[in-house]
């Protein structure tokens, strides 16, 4: 069954496709207009990392795809009536969904499955298939009960995961209690993490009292192809992430493109951290916290 999958490539770059059979292989292909000659294929996980790197005074933006465990495979080459290459490549059931997220600076990553194609002298050419969960996520909590205390403040989060419906994603519920003297504010938040990025969010704030917060992991549909090579420029790559949902910031002073990160979807490439923290006045900030897992 051929999936329609929507490719996003350099203009006048190869293009790619990509059917699943009944029992779940998957097969790419992809067409290009000049004879592509790898000297080797593989396939795997990859990580489409993007970063700044400082050198002196100046600065520049890059982006290193890279694949986490490479499998070597076999390729059929066929031409079409145009004469076009198509080199068709079994993926096997190395299928699942892309996660990830950008910062607005464009720091960050996306996992995803991956082709790559190493092109003697040429930039290496990257297939990469961004689809979204087909099953729910499911939460998965170290410890369900987080705690501080400073003076004769005490603060302590309860927290649970669930669903009412099976084959929706679950969602996090924390009951918050404050009491005592000694905290200015109580916050609990989630950090998401990859190797060179994360950020905080804040899932609510409180002073005193109890109060019950709920979060819920983001997920968006899609179906992407990215074909690209491995020189990809700044604004073929923001072009990319406003095809998949992100808006763009207008105003680029102190390099925020995005005008907030940029979550692609969570899933398993993230690390997760649910923290309660006291702020203390001039005396710091007090912390607690639990790690969470994605799956699907």
């Amino acid at each position: 069954m051929a999936v329609m999958a929507i490719t996003y490539n350099l203009g006048t770059g190869p293009t790619a496709w990509y059917s699943t059979s009944q029992d779940g292989n998957v097969t790419v292909s992809v067409k290009s207009g000049s004879p592509l000659k790898p000297r080797a294929i593989c396939v795997g996980t990859a990580i489409l990392e993007s970063y700044w790197i400082n050198t002196g005074k100046t600065s520049s933006w890059h982006f290193a795809p890279k694949l986490l465990d490479p499998t070597q495979v076999q390729y059929i080459e066929s031409t079409d009536v145009y004469q076009n290459q198509i080199i068709t490549i079994d993926l096997g059931k190395r299928m699942f969904p892309a996660s990830g997220f950008i910062l607005p600076n464009l720091t960050g990553e996306i996992k995803a499955p991956a082709i790559h194609f190493d092109l003697p002298h040429a930039y290496d050419l990257w297939v990469a298939i961004l689809r979204s969960p087909s099953s729910p996520l499911k939460i998965g909590i170290e410890k369900s009960l987080i705690t501080i205390s400073h003076s004769s403040a005490q603060a302590m989060a309860q927290i649970e995961s669930g669903t009412a419906d099976p084959e929706e994603t679950s969602s996090l519920r924390a009951d918050v209690s404050v009491n005592g003297e000694g905290f200015k504010k109580v916050l609990l938040s989630i950090k998401r993490s990859v190797e060179r990025a994360s950020f905080e969010e804040t899932i609510g704030d409180l002073t005193n009292g109890l109060e019950t917060f709920t979060w819920k992991p983001t997920t968006r549909t899609f179906n992407t192809i990215l074909v690209t090579y491995s020189d990809m420029f700044m604004n073929h790559y923001v072009g990319l992430l406003q095809q998949l949902g992100a808006e763009t910031n207008r105003n680029l002073a102190f390099r925020s493109y995005l005008p907030r990160p940029f979550v692609l979807c969570d899933g398993e490439g993230i690390d997760y951290t649910m923290r309660l923290t006291g702020d203390k006045h001039i005396l710091g900030h007090e912390k607690d916290e639990t790690k969470l897992t994605m799956t699907t």
